[in-house]
This record gives structure tokens, C-alpha cells and sequence, in this order.
């Protein structure tokens, strides 16, 4: 291959990952299939009377709503209602049409992405498959509600994507709408990588990121969620770390004191690796010569 069409081959690469970048998320898909699409009324999981995808017919705004897409409000809520799992006979009571009820899941997704934008402020940054779960809560929740979710928001925005899905598995959600929220979960899991200002990975998924090397040490340790304790990839405040058992951390070319199974309590340095009485030692013809303690620290998101 000459020069020339090296060049335009890099040339291409570059415009090909640049278009993949600038790739615009559509959660439109994710939505319709969560929550279905009925031309009629219906009453959702909750009696609360519903249209279109998910639309809440009894949301105080839904009046002036219709009229934007030209429907009339008051003939679609005072009308009969349609089981779900039965199709809407358009010649006995009133139906959108297609057109409409992308208008209204327009409309709808606008709000749901401004609340999303609000409860995460890394919304932007965030790849598609994590910003359209981000969407998903934001439009079955609202703004309100979602932004109860704080643990998970502060995961999500901190980079730890497993510890996030974790989070989120515990929830009441989870318990209502299983199949939904555990979706949604497992795709916050797989997360987005890692990107500043955490750039550093802890393991081959980038499951978890920590500052940079000179900064933190990515260490295991626990979270729990509301009782139930899993197994994370955390972040140790010290550079090159020694990672210790039960949450714990000491500095460079340390050693854990007291030793395993027990609660380490403080760190010796490596040439005093003798634990004893809170105290670092090591021994010298006979005799045991006592150092000081390094530098302690806890291993958190």
C-alpha cells in the first residue's frame, strides 16, 4: 500500500471514530419496549389512566399536552378503558394515531432527559447504553423520584459501575419490576469504561476506576446495599499501595498489621514487618528493634 492511501485510510479510521464519538443516544427503543405502545387508554400497573408509551393521561400537564399534538383531552380521559392485554377497538372509543404518540413519547423523553440531566451531572459523558438506562429511570420515575436514587447516582457519577447495578438490584424497583430494573442494572454494570478525572481501571472490564496511579491504588473490598454485602473493586486515598483485608489500606512497601483473618489497625514498613502491641519490630542478632507505623487508609468509592 503506498503513502497515499495510508494517509486516506488514517484519514478515514479518524472520521469513522470521531462519527462513532459523536454518536446521539436514542432511548426511544429501550422505552417502547419497557413500556409498551396502546393507541388507547388504558390503566397502568398503578390505575392510573395511560396512553400512547407510558403517557400519564392524569399528569396535570396532559390536558395541554394534547392540544399541542391535536387531541382532545377531555374525549380520551372521560372515555372507556381498554385492558392492557386487549386490543383497542378505535370504532367504540377514541384512539391516537401513530404520529401522535411519537409526539407524545417526544415530549415525554424531552422531560425525562432534562431530569436525567439534573440527578446525573455527568449525563453527558456518559456512554449511550448507561445515558439511555439513565433516560429509562428518569421516564418511569420522574424527575422527583429518580433523584431519590442518590447512592446510585453518586456510583454512577464517581465511575464505579458495578457497585452502581449492585446498588440498584437491592431497590424496591427491583422487587416491582424485576425484569426492568435488573436490565437496567446489569448495563450500568458493564458501564462506560473509565475516563478522567478516574482514569485508571482496577480490572479487565473497567468495572471500577480510581484517580491516577500517583494518586490512588485500586484495591477489593465490600460494599453493602441495604443489608446485602458484595464484593467491589475500591479505591485505596495512597499511591502504590499495599491492599489489606476487611477494607483497609497501607502505604508503599507496607505490611498489614495486625496480620489475617483479624481488623488490620495499623502498617508497618516493609523493613519492620513484625507486628506486635500496635507497634512495628524486626529482629537484629538476636534482638527486635522497633520502627514507626506508616501511613493507614480506607478503601472507598
Amino acid at each position: 500500500m503506498n503513502f497515499k492511501n495510508v494517509v486516506l485510510l488514517l484519514l478515514y479510521s479518524f472520521a469513522l471514530f470521531q462519527g462513532f464519538r459523536g454518536e446521539t443516544c436514542d432511548p426511544k427503543p429501550m422505552i417502547i419496549r419497557h413500556e409498551g405502545k396502546k393507541e388507547c387508554v388504558y390503566l397502568d400497573t398503578k390505575g392510573i389512566k395511560t396512553i400512547g408509551v407510558g403517557f400519564n393521561m392524569q399528569n396535570k400537564e396532559a390536558p395541554a399536552v394534547f392540544a399541542s399534538i391535536g387531541a382532545d383531552y377531555n374525549k380520551f380521559i372521560s372515555s372507556p378503558v381498554t385492558k392492557w392485554s386487549a386490543p383497542c377497538n378505535c370504532s367504540t372509543v377514541p384512539c391516537l394515531t401513530e404520529g401522535q404518540i411519537e409526539e407524545l413519547l417526544d415530549i415525554s423523553l424531552k422531560t425525562a432527559i432534562a431530569d436525567a440531566q439534573k440527578v446525573i451531572p455527568t449525563f453527558a459523558s456518559l456512554c449511550c447504553p448507561v445515558q439511555n438506562v439513565m433516560v429509562d429511570m428518569s421516564f418511569t420515575f420522574g424527575g422527583p423520584r429518580f433523584a431519590q436514587f442518590t447512592t446510585f447516582s453518586k456510583l454512577v457519577v464517581r465511575q464505579f459501575w458495578k457497585a452502581a447495578g449492585d446498588d440498584l438490584t437491592v431497590s424496591l424497583w427491583c422487587t416491582q419490576a424485576a425484569a426492568r430494573c435488573m436490565e437496567d442494572a446489569n448495563i450500568v454494570r458493564s458501564g462506560c469504561g473509565c475516563s478522567q478525572p478516574y482514569p485508571q481501571s482496577c480490572d479487565s472490564q473497567g468495572s471500577a476506576c480510581c484517580a491516577s496511579a500517583t494518586q490512588q491504588t485500586c484495591c477489593k473490598g465490600t460494599l453493602t446495599f441495604k443489608s446485602k454485602t458484595f464484593d467491589e473493586q475500591l479505591c485505596c486515598p495512597l499511591p502504590k499501595a499495599t491492599c489489606c483485608e476487611h477494607d483497609q489500606c497501607c502505604s508503599e512497601n507496607s505490611v498489614c498489621c495486625p496480620a489475617p483473618p483479624a481488623v488490620p489497625t495499623y502498617c508497618c514498613p516493609m523493613d519492620y514487618p513484625v507486628c506486635k502491641d500496635g507497634e512495628c519490630y524486626r529482629a537484629h542478632d538476636g534482638h527486635m528493634i522497633k520502627g514507626k507505623p506508616v501511613a493507614q487508609g480506607f478503601v472507598s468509592p
